[in-house]
């Protein structure tokens, strides 16, 4: 699950329009991708 939402949270940065909501929209998808992960995977 963790690995499907850092593939939309970059998939958000890559084609989403360049707006404070896009941009905030991709940072909490790629956030709930790191909680779900762990934090150590995110620091490898």
């Amino acid at each position: 699950m963790a690995l499907l939402l850092a593939i939309g949270a970059e998939l958000i940065g890559y084609f989403a329009p360049e707006t404070m909501v896009w941009r905030g929209a991709g940072l909490a998808v790629a956030a709930v991708a790191i909680w779900l992960a762990g934090f150590d995977v995110y620091k490898k």
